[in-house]
């Protein structure tokens, strides 16, 4: 669906593509797994910088939606070990949508954090805060916590972090503990435009998994004989193919559209980001473990990178996972849309 992207922000992508295949490679993500150690953490930033797209979406940039949504899929495609996008749309958040480019309070990073995580009560009397699951990044100042019915801005200082282990070795995760500046709750309106964006380049970081897992069968498939044949000219095998290629692709397609609708269309925005989510959390994960099935024995060796896609799969839908109010606020909208749509 690349006809929805202009041609520049199709080379921007391929220029993050480039360089994440220069700097990060599975070999150096399973020596280094980036929860370990904080020097790991701070060298990958340092070569992130390189690509100076925060500055990009800063207040006075000319990032969009569309943009951060392809760099999302790239985050995917590549594993990047570090939560660069969530960064990222943080900013974009704060500078742009809650006209805050100048306040001094949030110059330094944030990231946007699920409030199921954390601790401590929020409300404006909030003095500690804790959370046993934060996406950390060097100079963390403050964080974007989505409730359930509710959306809080909270300001940070004194921050204490812990590294822990998760499903995804591939990237780091935090318990945080932090003197708590301040906690204001966000506009109901914009509430739900920051969250929907959030699920948005979730799925588009899942969607990315999936092109390169789908990528990786299908040379595997075309390269391994059996019988004298490749094995992606039996039928039983094609027709898997075919089934997780499917599923790869309209992932894509409502992530593409999503991203579209945030800088075009901002009504549609809220049921393409809810729709693009659920899709990936009910069929994500059988396309890598189709992929790791096809692959035979090599699939399952840590060696080969199949694994880690499935593991960054896993947790990207284990955390974000929508309230049965959300589903069923979705479900009623997708509803009316096709009451809307039918003759």
């Amino acid at each position: 669906m690349n006809r929805i992207f202009r041609e520049d922000q199709l080379i921007m992508r391929d220029t993050v593509r480039d360089f994440c295949q220069s700097n990060f490679s599975y070999g150096d993500l399973l020596k280094n797994p980036p929860h370990k150690p904080k020097e790991t953490q701070e060298s990958h930033w340092s070569k992130i910088q390189e690509l100076e797209l925060e500055r990009f979406f800063a207040g006075d940039g000319e990032g969009q939606i569309c943009e951060l949504a392809l760099i999302s899929f790239e985050h995917g495609y590549q594993l990047l070990p570090e939560h660069f996008s969530n960064v990222l749309l943080a900013k974009l958040s704060v500078e742009r949508l809650l006209n805050l480019a100048g306040d001094s309070d949030y110059q330094g990073r944030g990231v946007f954090i699920e409030a199921d995580f954390i601790k401590t009560a929020l409300d404006q009397t909030t003095t500690v805060f804790e959370s046993d699951l934060v996406a950390a990044a060097p100079n963390l100042k403050w964080l974007i916590a989505l409730a359930a019915k509710e959306v809080f801005l909270i300001t940070l200082d004194n921050i204490e972090t812990k590294p822990i282990e998760t499903v995804d070795i591939t990237l780091p995760f935090y318990k945080l503990k932090a003197a708590c500046w301040g906690c204001r709750v966000i506009d109901q309106k914009t509430a739900s435009q920051l969250r929907a964006l959030f699920y948005l380049i979730k799925a588009a970081e899942i969607a990315g998994c999936l092109a390169k897992g789908v990528e990786l069968s299908v040379e595997y498939a075309k390269t391994r004989e059996q019988f004298g044949s490749a094995i992606g000219s039996f039928q039983a095998v094609s027709q898997k193919l075919a089934d997780i290629y499917l599923i790869s692709e309209s992932l894509r397609a409502l992530v593409d559209f999503a991203a579209w609708s945030a800088d075009n269309d901002p009504p549609q925005l809220e049921l393409a980001a809810y729709s693009a989510l659920i899709y990936a959390q009910e069929n994500a994960r059988s396309v890598i473990e189709k992929g790791i099935q096809l692959h035979g024995g090599i699939g399952f060796t840590w060696e080969h990178p199949l694994h880690l896609y499935l593991r960054r799969i896993i947790s990207l839908s284990a955390q974000h996972r929508l309230t049965e109010e959300q589903r069923a606020a979705w479900s009623s909208s997708v509803g009316s849309f096709i009451s809307l749509k039918s003759p």
